[in-house]
């Protein structure tokens, strides 16, 4: 892997690089470059999870549903996946987490086990493949899934929380388990493990929680947020496959999703401030695009809480952030504003796929 990809910040390609990318989510910059986009979202909202093919509803999902991943197929055929939170049949108030998968909204019928969750999926050519996590008799395993075959299982006490795919064919998964976080890339020829590399360490000073992965032509990034049990407050940082260890992004801050473009790694997320009162805790949240550590306010015409929940960089000649608020989505290119679907509260944006064609 290339040890330089960080580019060095100089004055002339800081300033650049805040003229391209506008410093919120903005309706004064228009898009000049002719095409078409079509963004698939999954949005969990408080009584329903749905699909959207950018403004368009495309189908709501089961009751007690939570959607984690999604792809689109050549054919048009749309997967989903995630999870059913389901009453135990013996009986009981706690909520148990089915695996689900879903083909164009309805769920099929796999066997998956009696609970678990599947937390990432990516479209390859014309097949599909999901990650997750299940609990057998002997503890929690991760699990790779293709075309609707087990394909993956790991050993016990290992959680998948998030994958990508890279130009190889194989896959590249983020574990927690057995007191660290590591990268795991598993041979899309056999199906076996052929690497793993420990990224962090569990510490007394808070907990990792790996959000999200990208794989580039040469590089991996891996965004990470690290959150305090004692002050409740949280940092964002990020991991290269360069040796070089753990970089923080902010303080106060939480990494959502994390791509490459343009040699930058570009991390969403958003700051917050945490207030605590005898009763209650609250938290505040602005979204923010960070481009090499340097953030940029993305909270424009945003109501309420906001968050940049998705990036996406399509062949590296786009760059699209999906910036979730109180009053809905919004859908920027480069920052600059191209779709909005309005909501009455807050939507969890957990997954998208983008879709571009010249026109």
């Amino acid at each position: 892997m290339r040890n330089n990809f960080i580019k060095a910040a100089s004055a002339v390609l800081l300033l650049a690089s805040v003229m391209a990318f506008h410093c919120s989510c903005s309706e004064d910059e228009t898009t000049r470059v002719e095409y078409k986009g079509t963004f698939y979202l999954g949005v969990n909202l408080k009584d329903a999870t749905c699909i959207y093919k950018s403004g368009e509803l495309l189908c709501v999902l089961e009751p007690n549903s939570q959607i984690r991943g999604i792809a689109v197929m050549p054919d048009g055929c749309i997967y989903a996946c995630g999870e059913i939170l389901d009453i135990p049949v013996n009986g009981g108030n706690a909520l148990t987490p089915v695996p689900a998968i879903w083909k164009d909204g309805k769920r099929l019928d796999l066997d998956l086990g009696a609970s678990g969750s599947m937390t990432g999926m990516v479209a390859s050519g014309n097949s599909w493949i999901c990650c997750g996590t299940l609990k057998g008799d002997d503890g929690e395993y991760g699990v790779i899934i293709e075309d609707g075959k087990v394909v993956y299982r790991s050993e016990s006490n290992i959680s998948f929380k998030c994958m990508d795919r890279g130009a190889s064919g194989d896959c590249y998964v983020v574990t927690d388990g057995n007191g660290k976080l590591s990268l795991q890339r598993i041979s899309a020829e056999d199906w076996e493990l052929k690497t793993v590399d420990v990224i962090a360490a569990d510490g007394s000073e808070g907990d990792w929680i790996p959000n999200c992965i990208h794989v580039g032509n040469a590089d991996i990034a891996v965004g990470l947020t690290k959150f305090n049990r004692t002050t409740f407050e949280s940092d964002a940082y990020f991991w290269l496959d360069d040796g070089r260890g753990i970089e923080r992004i902010g303080n106060s801050s939480v990494a959502s999703d994390i791509t490459f473009y343009n040699g930058w790694i570009v991390v969403g997320g958003y700051k917050e401030t945490v207030k605590k009162t005898p009763q209650y805790l609250t938290v505040d949240t602005k979204a923010v695009q960070w481009i090499n550590g340097e953030g940029q306010d993305f909270s424009y015409d945003c109501i309420g809480n906001s968050e940049v929940a998705l990036l996406k960089s399509w062949n590296n000649m786009f760059l699209f952030q999906c910036v979730t608020h109180e009053g809905g989505i919004q859908i920027c290119n480069n920052g600059s504003l191209i779709e909005e679907i309005s909501f009455d509260e807050k939507p969890s944006v957990t997954c998208w796929d983008v879709r571009v064609r010249a026109i």
